[in-house]
């Protein structure tokens, strides 16, 4: 892939093309290992990353714009050749399914170049694939219980990965808004900690959503670190300091890995228990304790109501279970 991969607001030079490429493959495969997306996902995103990069070589130039990704879209609907198991050619366009899951791979590979820092904005930021696939019926990472999450708060943890921890456990925020968060989005309104984030696929980089940093718990893990912190701005969760003596902003490698080291600390080492299982069990957490499906929609963010209702489902599921209504008499 020759061209740039930069927006057209970019404001330095790109890494080469296919080194970039190749260090996104190997984040793939981390997150794998990490339990937080599938093997079936990485490949699928992989695969449309390669049929944007197939479709742009000879059409964009230099830039990789929205309009491009719009344009990329279009040709998918209307134009790609569509062809059988033995390679014929029997019609053209895709199904939006198939269209939504290739545009993901897309925004997933700009998503982390904003996140490395390579690139300043991402490029599908607002672009929609047409209607969208039906969503999964159940979640594939476990949800913690009470015992494991008791044990990681007995771990003695330095105060930033208590705080990440709390974060998660208590909100439901997602590692990606953990990233991008900076100092200076956390508010008091009233009582009440809050913190402003960026939501996964928000249609504007300034468009920020709430996260209510509502239990004594998280507020105090917040504080402690801020103190040490020391910090009025900047991001958020940081590393090891940069040579230019500045925080440097933690990755989502990093994040993922000092969860996972929690976890495993604290003996929670089954495939199905990551980083995204600290989401679910605070969705899970928050509906079984009496909170409506809309307000665990806000709190997680989601745009389809639909999504946040498989938390329900899942814990009538086993909480009604038919199977608890089994006697004989014998």
């Amino acid at each position: 892939m020759e061209m740039s991969l930069m927006t057209t607001d970019a404001r330095s030079p790109a890494a080469p093309a296919r080194d970039v490429v190749r260090e996104w493959i190997a984040d793939l495969d981390q997150r794998v290992r990490d339990d937080e997306i599938s093997r079936d996902t990485r490949q699928t995103y992989e695969r449309g990353f390669r049929e944007f990069e197939t479709w742009a070589r000879d059409r964009i130039g230099q830039a990789v714009t929205q309009r491009a990704v719009k344009d990329w879209m279009e040709y998918l609907k209307r134009e790609r050749p569509k062809k059988n198991e033995r390679g014929q050619v029997v019609g053209v366009g895709v199904s939006p399914a198939t269209r939504a899951v290739w545009l993901a791979g897309v925004r997933s590979f700009f998503q982390w170049l904003v996140s490395e820092g390579v690139i300043p904005g991402d490029p599908t930021t607002g672009v929609k694939a047409g209607k969208r696939a039906t969503v999964n019926k159940e979640h594939k990472r476990g949800q913690l219980t009470d015992e494991e999450v008791a044990r990681l708060f007995k771990l003695e943890l330095v105060k930033r990965d208590r705080a990440l921890l709390a974060l998660f456990l208590y909100t439901g925020a997602r590692g990606i808004e953990a990233h991008r968060a900076d100092v200076q989005d956390l508010k008091t309104e009233g009582n009440d900690l809050v913190l402003y984030v960026q939501r996964k696929g928000a249609a504007d980089t300034d468009d920020f959503d709430k996260v209510i940093i509502a239990h004594p718990d998280a507020r105090g893990a917040i504080y402690d670190y801020l103190a040490e912190r020391g910090a009025s701005s900047g991001p958020l969760f940081v590393t090891e300091r940069d040579y230019d003596g500045r925080p440097r902003r933690m990755s989502r490698q990093t994040l993922r890995r000092i969860v996972r080291a929690a976890l495993d600390a604290a003996g929670v080492t089954t495939h199905d228990k990551s980083t995204h299982s600290l989401r679910h069990t605070a969705a899970s957490k928050a509906l079984s304790a009496g909170a409506d499906v809309r307000s665990v929609q806000k709190m997680l963010g989601h745009t389809r109501q639909e999504t946040t209702e498989i938390y329900l489902h899942e814990e009538d599921r086993r909480t009604k279970a038919a199977e608890r209504f089994i006697k004989y008499n014998v």
